[in-house]
């Protein structure tokens, strides 16, 4: 992208390496070479609430949780449609995992909700089944219905660390 001076396409390329450092490697550096970058790579482009979601996921994990849900709260009050969107129930749950995070579970709860029902209804079933581990995390037996619906639709085809988690929490 330098060669043919394409600085956005640069600024996306970077950011994903940032998130590889950030999930795999030092997760501060990798925090902190994808806040350098969020502003250019959130600006235009076809995938920009998936550069949100990624970062408000790292930000989570790094237990900044504050922060995250001040990011993923930004990102909602951008949303042109506040119903659609391809990985926006992924940005739901995990903004309802920062309020759970937070001690504000009556608050987190409705947002898990929303985002397994939107991932259902716009058939993301994985999505759905980490909406559903989420949700049964934060409230428990209340929400194994929930769970057992989203695993059952994904269980067959996919063997991935969501499926394991989905898998352990119903047998226990």
């Amino acid at each position: 992208s330098r060669r043919f001076k394409l600085p956005p396409n640069e600024a996306m390329g970077n950011y994903h390496l940032a998130w590889i450092e950030a999930e795999t490697g030092d997760r501060s550096k990798g925090l902190n070479l994808m806040a350098a970058l969020y502003d250019r790579v959130t600006a235009i482009g076809p995938i920009i609430l998936l550069y949100k979601v990624m970062y408000v996921d790292q930000m989570l994990r790094a237990g900044r949780a504050q922060e995250a849900l001040a990011v993923a709260d930004r990102a909602v009050t951008e949303l042109r449609c506040p119903d659609r969107g391809l990985v926006l129930s992924e940005l739901l749950r995990l903004r309802g995992e920062c309020l759970f995070a937070l001690g504000r579970g009556d608050e987190g709860r409705p947002e898990l909700v929303r985002a397994e029902a939107m991932a259902n209804r716009d058939g993301a079933e994985l999505l759905r089944l980490r909406a559903a581990n989420s949700l049964y995390n934060a409230v428990g037996e209340a929400s194994r219905p929930v769970l057992k619906a989203a695993f059952t639709a994904i269980a067959a085809g996919w063997h991935g660390q969501d499926v394991l988690t989905a898998r352990a929490l119903l047998s226990g």
